[in-house]
């Protein structure tokens, strides 16, 4: 009985355990059918999306990589075209190498050579950068491209001239001509006595017209009328001749006529040292051509004297004027050039003699258009 008991019971959680087990199959057969709707539903559409968008983005790519393409094809023709434009373009200046133009040529050349000749034999930047100007016109008027970086040598060239000290000498020279003209008519320091002077003699006639004077007053002297009338004449005919002058510490000897006029030449001939070392840009000279006549116009002249103290002034400003500098390297435009028409095959030994006649009109051009550089700085 007891038996039969424990088979049922056991029997029974057997079925209870099979009905539970068919319900738990049952739930997760239907979440496996909802999760599977949901992903048709939701995952799918997306996995679609993306797809096309990933075939989307493959088609822009491959269009993309097409445009590459055509534009790497149009970048090479562009090249092609280039090279044929500059090819062209190399065989106009060929065909354009006629003898003029390398007449031309040879006047640039001369002008450069003139311009190296100006600042290197005659210390003329002003020459030198003239003939630059005028080579640099030149070259723009050839219109070909290969003397583009020749032109441009020239452009520095003129630029390094240009930042040169530019005392106006022209100017200071005149000025220095204008102080020798007026050194004659400056006071000085201890006045000439007036009767050393020769413009006094007059003066001293005109003075003596109301009675006798001097020696010749002696010629006049009555002896016989005794030794009081002798006195009274001798004492009238000194009176002509010396003049008695009060002098303190202060005041500087007087000097004769002769050395006012040695003085005079001297200090002349200080100022015409400083013009002609100014002409010549040396300006170790003109300083010190400068301070002797300086140092002169202070010991022998009226400095209280406005024309003597402005003359000072004058020249201590004219010592400042700085005249020494370091010429530039200008041949640069000039050795591009000759490796140009060496290239070209237009040097001097493969030049025909018409191009040699040719050359000798440049050289000729370019030395009359230096000198005429030269003179216009001047």
């Amino acid at each position: 009985m007891v038996a039969a008991i424990a088979v049922v019971l056991a029997g029974w959680v057997w079925y209870q355990g099979q009905q539970r087990l068919a319900s738990h199959e049952s739930r997760l057969s239907t979440v496996e059918k909802g999760l599977e709707s949901s992903v048709q539903d939701i995952v799918e559409p997306k996995l679609d999306e993306f797809g096309n968008r990933i075939g989307s983005v493959r088609e822009e790519t491959r269009q993309t990589r097409e445009r590459v393409d055509a534009l790497a094809g149009d970048l090479e023709g562009v090249r092609e075209n280039l090279k044929a434009t500059q090819s062209r373009i190399a065989s106009l200046a060929e065909r354009q190498d006629s003898t003029g133009n390398r007449w031309a040529l040879r006047q640039i050349e001369s002008l450069l050579q003139a311009a190296n000749r100006r600042l290197q034999l005659y210390n003329d930047p002003e020459g030198a950068r003239t003939a630059l100007e005028m080579a640099s016109d030149a070259i723009g008027r050839m219109s070909d491209p290969r003397l583009f970086e020749i032109r441009e040598a020239v452009v520095d060239e003129i630029a390094a001239l240009k930042a040169l000290p530019d005392p106006d000498v022209e100017g200071l020279a005149l000025e220095l001509s204008s102080m020798m003209d007026r050194v004659a008519d400056l006071p000085l320091a201890a006045d000439v006595p007036t009767e050393y002077q020769p413009e006094s003699a007059e003066a001293g006639d005109s003075e003596s017209s109301d009675g006798p004077t001097g020696i010749a007053a002696l010629d006049d002297i009555d002896f016989s009328q005794g030794w009081a009338h002798f006195k009274d004449s001798m004492s009238q005919a000194l009176s002509g001749m010396l003049t008695i002058r009060r002098a303190d510490g202060t005041q500087r000897a007087l000097l004769p006529p002769d050395q006012v006029f040695f003085l005079s030449q001297n200090l002349q001939l200080q100022l015409r040292s400083a013009q002609l070392a100014l002409l010549e840009r040396n300006t170790e000279s003109y300083r010190e051509s400068l301070a002797s006549a300086k140092s002169w116009l202070e010991e022998y002249y009226d400095t209280d004297a406005s024309a003597v103290s402005g003359l000072i002034d004058q020249l201590e400003q004219m010592r400042n004027v700085e005249l020494d500098w370091n010429p530039p390297d200008i041949s640069t435009s000039l050795i591009r050039l000759r490796d140009l028409m060496d290239g070209r095959g237009e040097s001097e030994e493969t030049d025909t003699s018409s191009d040699s006649s040719a050359a000798t009109d440049a050289e000729a051009g370019g030395d009359s258009a230096g000198d005429e550089a030269g003179e216009g700085s001047q």
